[in-house]
C-alpha cells in the first residue's frame, strides 16, 4: 500500500488489489471515489506517484497505470497502461518525469543490458514514459552474480525509496547501501549522508537488510520474523521532502517492539521526531508524503509482497504537523 496528498481536503490510497482510492480528509476518512482503476487478477499495484498533472502506479515488474487527468477529477476510464519490464523498488513523478528505482537490467531505449544503473529518469514523450537516462551507477567494476542478485532482491522487494522534492531535486535511499543520496534536477549527485553517522543506532550488516528482503518473498513464520527482529536495530523505511528539507522515516526495534521517527536533515545532521503510531504492527512499513506548510501524512502498511489479498495489508493512517 503507499499514499499520497492529493488536494488540500483529501488523499490518495493504493490499494494492492483495488486500485488507488479517493479518500476526504475528514474523520473516519470516508471513500471519494475511484481514481484509478484495480489491476488484471493475480496482478497487483506496489507503489503510487503524483504530481499536479498525473496520478500513476506501478507493479513491481514496472507496469504503468496513469492518468493525464487532473487531481480534482476522478477516473472516468481514461488511464494508460505501459509496460516497461524489468524491477521497480519504488517510483515518483514530478512535472512529467518519471523516477524508477530498481534494476531494470536494460536501457529501455536502446534494448541492451545495463545491470549497474538503479535509479532512471525518463520523460513523458508522445503518450509514453520514455528516453530514461540512468542517474545512479553502481561504481563495482564487474559485478558478481552473487552482488546482482542482492542488488535486485532489495529494489524488487520496495527495501528502496525515492521522492522528488517541490523544485525537481531527487532523495534516494538505495536499500541495499548505507546512505541516502542527493540529486540536482539535472541528475547531478549534490550531496550524501551516511545512515550510521546520520541515524543514532544504526548499523550497517548486509545480511540483516538481505534476510529482510528475503522473508519478504514470502510469508514469514513467527519464529523467522522475530529472529530477524532481535538482529535489526533501525531500517529506513521512506524517504521525503518536508517544506523542502530532505527527510527519512525510521523503523527502530527495542525488545521486539518497532517505534518510528522523522528525521529532517539539515547539513550533516539530522533532527528527530517521534511519530505517534499507536500500537501498529512493528511488521508494518511506514510510507509518508508531505504538502506545503509541514503537514505529513503517513501509512502504516504491514508488509506483505507477492501476497495479493487486501485483508493482508492491514493499515493505520496518520496525519501529523511538524513543529
Amino acid at each position: 500500500m503507499d499514499i499520497r496528498w492529493g488536494d488540500k481536503d483529501s488523499l490518495l490510497v493504493l490499494r494492492p488489489t483495488l486500485g488507488v482510492l479517493r479518500h476526504r480528509l475528514e474523520p473516519g476518512l470516508p471513500f471519494d471515489g475511484q481514481v484509478l482503476p484495480a489491476p488484471h487478477k493475480g496482478n497487483a499495484w506496489e507503489h503510487l506517484a503524483n504530481d499536479a498533472g498525473f496520478v500513476i502506479a506501478s507493479s513491481i515488474a514496472v507496469r504503468l497505470i496513469w492518468s493525464p487527468e487532473a487531481l480534482s477529477k476522478l477516473f472516468a476510464g481514461g488511464a494508460q497502461v505501459q509496460m516497461m519490464g524489468g524491477g521497480a523498488g519504488d517510483i515518483d513523478i514530478h512535472d512529467g518525469r518519471l523516477a524508477v528505482l530498481g534494476l531494470p537490467g536494460r536501457d529501455l531505449e536502446r534494448r541492451r543490458y545495463d545491470f549497474k544503473s538503479t535509479v532512471w529518469v525518463g520523460e513523458l514523450e508522445g503518450g509514453r514514459f520514455q528516453s530514461f537516462e540512468p542517474w545512479y551507477r553502481e561504481t563495482l567494476k564487474k559485478p558478481t552474480i552473487k552482488e546482482l542478485r542482492r542488488i535486485t532482491r532489495h529494489n524488487n522487494n520496495g527495501v528502496g525509496s525515492l521522492r522528488f522534492s517541490p523544485q525537481g531535486k531527487l532523495l534516494v535511499y538505495l536499500g541495499y547501501r548505507p546512505e541516502v543520496l542527493l540529486f540536482s534536477e539535472d541528475g547531478e549527485k549534490k550531496s550524501s549522508w551516511s545512515l550510521e553517522e546520520l541515524v543514532p543506532g544504526y548499523r550497517h550488516d548486509p545480511k540483516i537488510a538481505t534476510e529482510y528482503a528475503r522473508l519478504m518473498d514470502h510469508r514469514p513464520s513467527v519464529e523467522e520474523y522475530n529472529a530477524w527482529v532481535d538482529a535489526a536495530r533501525v531500517i529506513v523505511d521512506d524517504v521525503l521532502f518536508v517544506d523542502g528539507s530532505p527527510a527519512i522515516v525510521v523503523r527502530r526495534f527495542e525488545e521486539g517492539r518497532a517505534t518510528w521517527e522523522l528525521g529532517l536533515i539539515e547539513g550533516e545532521r539530522a533532527t528527530w521526531y517521534g511519530i505517534p503510531t499507536g500500537d501498529i504492527d512493528s511488521n508494518s512499513r511506514l510510507t509518508a508524503d508531505a504538502r506545503q506548510g509541514g503537514d505529513v501524512v503517513f501509512l502504516g502498511a504491514t508488509r506483505r509482497v507477492n501476497i495479493l489479498a487486501d485483508s493482508d495489508q492491514a493499515a493505520r493512517v496518520l496525519v501529523a504537523r511538524i513543529p
